[in-house]
Order: structure tokens, then sequence, then C-alpha cells
């Protein structure tokens, strides 16, 4: 049996230990609630769906982003114009993750010092972000302050925030980064227009001047300059190609819905663009005050670039059900680019994003769009002068040392030209003539009678009778 103190202590002990669950539960409630240690937003995570617009304001100002039916975002202030996806969703995301580290203070005095005085008190720095649903009900508010580094090899940025209405200063972990600009919240993508595709690129500009590069074929490398002025010639085999990379990943600093924006007429400048597969681009541009604005449109256009070829249609692919030699694949077609029926879908796509906004572009993009001829070109060399007077070299005749040998012919005649008696006189006929030719003393003319020491005898030994 079980002594009675021993029961009494066991039920003391249970006693204790459930008061000190509740103790340390109600604690941490308390501190969850205030939020240290705890998530700043702990109903966040459940209605972060039900998001229907952020507002930031700073003391530069307010702008908002909606959801539209879509789940697409834009900005109020910019006519609806896309904002970065990206950015709305770090920053839902940031706040559904941000946890209360250590309260800092909750002396309004020392507000200034951490930044979380609000926006509405003179030189604010802070900033201020309401997530609403669509109804307009307050999801997460929050006012932050100055971000404080990581330290001790954590990773993660802390921020000195507060919650409007409450006079608690937190330092707060999480990545809280806030962009106080309108700009900076924008969809930046333009076009992006592969250099490979484009084979012309001409610039008018408002007072005539025409910059016309193009590409002799699809397979060439450089562009050429059309029309080059007499006298003139490219400053580098390759200073056209520059102007084919204008619209590759062309991204903007900023937008103005069209109607808040007119172009000159005729405008300062127009670049268009045309491709191998019949699309093309014409940017309107003009720069006013320090500010570069450009207008994109799309068209499909089968006549090409001026005095080059039209486009040539795709030709049908013949198939006619034979699937060739038994046991042999069919070759795989090749690509020849965008089809016209991809192409004018592209253009469809492009002007329905591009319609109706007047970009704002960096100023550096400024030579591409208004480059000029004399940026590209320079004087062709002068041709060396003749020097009239000064003669051609003569090179002195030097005669042969080693002459080449005579005639055979000639060599003969000198070998039996002379007659034995010296005169010189050649008979042409060689000594056996003169054996034959005789008149029967054996005599030739000025010889001493005797042929050969024969004494005047023939050959058979006669008597010099024939």
């Amino acid at each position: 049996m079980i002594p009675r103190m021993y029961v009494g202590m066991g039920l003391a002990l249970v006693t204790l230990g459930v008061v000190g669950v509740v103790l340390v539960q109600n604690r941490e409630n308390a501190t969850a609630a205030a939020g240290g240690g705890g998530l700043l937003f702990p109903g966040f995570e459940s209605t972060i769906n039900e998001v229907a617009a952020v507002t930031i304001e700073s003391a530069d100002g307010a702008f908002t982003v909606t959801r539209d039916a879509d789940g697409g975002w834009g900005m109020v202030e910019k006519g609806g114009y896309p904002a970065d996806v990206s950015k709305v969703r770090k920053l839902l995301f940031a706040l559904k993750d941000a946890r209360a580290i250590e309260e800092k203070t909750s002396d309004p005095a020392r507000y200034d010092k951490l930044g979380v005085e609000g926006v509405a008190a003179p030189e604010s720095k802070s900033s201020e972000i309401t997530v609403t649903d669509a109804s307009g009900r307050e999801l997460a508010v929050l006012v932050l302050g100055k971000l404080r580094p990581a330290q001790g090899g954590s990773r993660t940025s802390t921020y000195y925030v507060r919650k409007p209405g409450e006079a608690a200063a937190w330092l707060a972990e999480g990545n809280l980064t806030v962009d106080k600009t309108q700009k900076g919240w924008l969809e930046k993508d333009i076009v992006d227009l592969d250099r490979e595709r484009v084979r012309a690129v001409r610039i008018t500009h408002l007072d005539g001047e025409v910059v016309y590069v193009r590409k002799p074929d699809e397979t060439a490398t450089d562009f050429e300059i059309v029309e080059m002025p007499e006298g003139k010639v490219p400053t580098y085999a390759s200073v056209a190609n520059s102007l084919s990379s204008g619209l590759a990943r062309l991204t903007m600093d900023d937008v103005v819905p069209a109607s808040e924006h007119e172009f000159g007429n005729p405008p300062e400048a127009v670049c268009t663009f045309w491709t191998f597969d019949g699309l093309k681009i014409t940017v309107t541009s003009e720069q006013k005050d320090d500010t570069f604005y450009v207008r994109v449109e799309a068209a499909y256009d089968e006549s090409g670039p001026p005095g080059a070829p039209a486009l040539t249609p795709p030709e049908p692919d013949g198939d006619d059900g034979d699937e060739g030699d038994e046991g042999e694949e069919a070759a795989e077609p090749e690509d020849d680019g965008f089809s016209p029926d991809e192409v004018k879908a592209e253009v469809a796509e492009l002007n329905a994003k591009l319609g109706g906004w007047v970009y704002v572009l960096p100023s550096w993009k400024k030579s591409t769009f208004m480059k000029r001829l004399d940026e590209m070109v320079k004087d062709a060399p002068e041709p060396e002068p003749e020097d009239e007077d000064e003669e051609a070299e003569v090179v002195p005749e030097i005669s042969d040392p080693f002459p080449p040998p005579p005639p055979v012919d000639e060599i003969e005649g000198d070998a039996g030209g002379e007659t034995d008696d010296g005169s010189g006189d050649d008979s042409g006929r060689d000594d056996s003539d003169d054996i034959g030719d005789h008149d029967g003393s054996g005599d030739h003319d000025g010889d001493d009678g005797d042929d050969d020491g024969d004494d005047g005898d023939d050959d058979d030994g006669g008597d010099g009778d024939d």
C-alpha cells in the first residue's frame, strides 16, 4: 500500500506541471501576439492567396500594384502597365516568413534612429507596406526602417520594423528589401529580337539623312552600308553589325501611356528592322530634354526591305504518302526559321504587349536608333601619286658570257670550207667528190699529183685510166 504522503506529493507535482505548461503556453502566446520571437504576421500564410493589392508609400510618394483576373500584376499609376511579378511574390513571401527577434524601443523619440518614425514624419526615411484583399481589408501593414546587415555568420539580414498604431519597434529577420521607386517595380523587358534573324536596318532622320545597312544574304557574316557616299569607306569591315543588335534584349527605364506623349510629325528618327522571315519592327524615337522616348510597333512584311528580293514563300512539302525505301527513315526537314503564320502570330503578340505605350530608354540607346552615317564611315585613302619626272629604271644589257653554240650546219661548213690551196673557196664538196672527179692523171687542182700517197694510181692499182 502506497503511503498517503507519496500520493499527495505526486498530485502536487502533477498540478505544478500543469500550471507550468499553462504559464509557458500563455507566455508564448503573448510573445507571438506581440511579435517577439514569432512571426510578424502569424495569420498571413492562410490569406496570402487573397492578396489583391500592394501599396508602397514613402516620402517620395506612393504607388500601388494590383492583381488582375488573369493573375498578372499592373501598376495603377502607370495606367496598369505590367509590374514585375517576381518582385511582388518576393515581398509577399518575405512578409509571410518575417520574424521579430527582439523589441528595441517603445519611445517615439527614438523612432527616427531606427528609421521607423513613419512616412508622415518630416525627413522620413522609412517606407510603409500595406497589403489588402479585394475588399480592401488589410492583411499586413508594416513600417520598414533601417537595414542592419547580417552579423555573426548569418546570411539573413535584419531590419527595424514597427506596426502602425503600435508603440513597440522590433528588430526583425527576413528579406524585406523594398524598392521605393515606381520604375523599380515595372516589367523592364520590351522585345528580344535575335540579331541572326535581322536582314536589314534603316534609319530615317528628320533632316532627310538615311542610314541603311543590309546583309547580302542569310549566310553573310557582316552587314553592308547601302549607297555608300562617294569618297567614303566603312571605318572597319563590321561597323554596320552593331545596328542589327538594337532590339536584342531591349529593356526600358520607364514607361508612359501613349496618350500622355505625342511624337513630332514627322518624328526625329524612325528606325526599321526587317528579318529574313518577314517580321518588321519600327522604332519611332525622339530626345526631349534629357529623356529618350521610343514607340515600338510590329508588322508582317513579305515584300522585304527596299532593294532586296521579296520573301520566297515556302514550298509545299510534297509528301505523297511514300515512305521511301524500306528500312530507311525519312530525313528530318531543315529548320528554315519561322513560317509566315508563326511570324503573324508573333506580330499579334508583340502589338498586344507594346501597343499603347511609350518607353523611356537609357540615354546610350540613342546611339543605336539615331545612328548617323558619319559615325560609320571615313574618308577613302588617297591614291598614291605617280611621279612624272621619275623615269623608269633602265637595266643595262649584259652580254652572255656563255653564248649558245652555232647551228650544226655552220659547224660543218667551217670544217670543210677552205680549199687545199688556201683560197677559202668553199665548193661544198667533200674529199670523196675530189677523188672521183679527175682528168686521168690523178691530180687535184693545186696538188702535187699524188692522192694519199698512191702515186696517181686508182684504188684498184690501175694506171690512171678510167
